[in-house]
């Protein structure tokens, strides 16, 4: 089995109840860090929100932008985009469509703004898809990314890793049976670049990095990038 494989498989399994546990396992932080995201972007704005599962970050997206804006949300997991569209029957500006983050099917220079929420680090060759982002900005577009990194301070950092590499398998196992989903969260942060080595990243891409914060302890990590 591929990674991408596995990782459609391991996020269909959860599909029905990610939201809750999404909500749960972040102490109620997500939604936070969302608007956090979403303040950075304007009204009348066409926004791309890759790798949009449910579109939790996609509908925040909606209001914020209005109804001279749009947002398209693209993911490759048909489950998670059924809950979307689901959810999204009365929003007027704003479209759910089947697409992988590598291979773009939009024109270049398209959009005001690309964004995405704690998805990066689940994608196979995440530089192919930062280029594809920069290819479908606009100049002067803005790439606005929400990830979970491990925190750079060492004593929250052992804090950090017994709530999710113990704690938080234990209770998925507990609600959906199953403690594989979330052994693999810990394992794609730990292999997932540092907060110093992504801003690093995308310079080497092209983008100039306006903002690059820590949110919660560095649990979280904000970036506003770009395109020169």
């Amino acid at each position: 089995m591929s990674r991408d494989e596995f990782i459609r498989k391991i996020f269909s399994s959860v599909a029905p109840r990610i939201d809750f546990l999404s909500t749960l396992f972040s102490l109620g932080l997500d939604d936070h860090w969302r608007r956090k995201a979403v303040s950075y972007l304007n009204e009348g704005e066409n926004v791309l929100d890759v790798c949009t599962g449910t579109g939790k970050l996609a509908f925040l997206i909606s209001k914020k932008v209005g109804r001279r804006g749009f947002v398209w949300g693209i993911d490759i997991n048909e489950d998670l985009l059924q809950i979307a569209r689901r959810d999204s029957k009365n929003n007027g500006n704003l479209s759910f469509i089947t697409a992988d983050s590598r291979d773009i099917p939009f024109d270049s220079e398209f959009f005001d703004a690309v964004t995405v929420s704690f998805g990066i680090r689940n994608i196979t060759q995440p530089e192919k898809a930062l280029q594809e982002y920069y290819r479908v900005l606009k100049k002067g577009g803005r790439f606005v990314c929400l990830e979970l990194m491990k925190p750079e301070n060492r004593f929250f950092r052992y804090i950090w890793r017994i709530y999710v590499s113990k704690i938080i398998p234990v209770i998925s196992k507990l609600i959906i049976g199953d403690p594989v989903p979330y052994k693999y969260l810990f394992a794609s942060i730990e292999g997932f670049y540092t907060f110093n080595e992504f801003v690093q990243l995308l310079k080497k891409n092209g983008f100039e990095v306006l903002v690059a914060r820590s949110l919660t302890f560095g649990v979280a990590n904000l970036f506003v990038a770009e395109k020169r």
